[in-house]
């Protein structure tokens, strides 16, 4: 969705950074949304248009496409209720980039399936993509350790034991 709270604004900031070093990177933004046309005049002005690809709204099925297609994915947002895409691309086996919103560290261990990075940070966030380009055996260390982790933390048995924990504890019953 391209709306304020996804903001893209941030990764196409990142972009620009990741260009520089890597001048055949290509960004692409599934979605669509309210500030489709702003954020098409940033990539116009900055010269992005090689770069970087809005694809619109494509169909649920054909999402995984997109995820086997790209070497990590990004996840941009400064605010989310539960960010359910970062599950997706970990259990599609990618190595994740996202901004330190809520339920991100449910899903993205820092240095280890991926790297969490301050809200509007940029910067940071283009370093870690550049690095994670450079570094392909750590890329993919981390994208099975990504689909490792939520296949287990996730697992419809795992998470029943846990909310009965949880309920145990609270009652007094341990």
């Amino acid at each position: 969705r391209l709306a304020a709270a996804k903001d893209i604004t941030t990764l196409l900031r990142a972009a620009q950074i990741v260009i520089r070093k890597f001048p055949r990177a290509l960004f692409v933004v599934v979605g669509d949304g309210e500030q489709k046309q702003q954020l098409s005049d940033f990539v116009t002005a900055n010269s992005l248009e090689k770069n970087v690809k809005f694809t619109g709204n494509v169909p649920y099925t054909d999402v995984p496409a997109y995820f086997q297609a790209c070497d990590l994915f990004v996840l941009s947002s400064a605010w989310e209720d539960t960010p359910r895409v970062l599950m997706e691309a970990a259990l599609s086996s990618k190595a994740i980039v996202a901004t330190d919103t809520t339920g991100t560290r449910d899903i993205v261990r820092d240095g280890v399936n991926g790297y969490v990075v301050a809200v509007r940070d940029f910067e940071t966030m283009a370093e870690k993509i550049i690095y994670l380009l450079e570094q392909d055996e750590l890329r993919h260390t981390f994208a099975s350790r990504s689909s490792a982790f939520v296949k287990g933390a996730f697992n419809e048995s795992v998470l029943v034991e846990k909310l009965a924990g949880m309920w145990h504890t609270t009652a007094n019953l341990t």
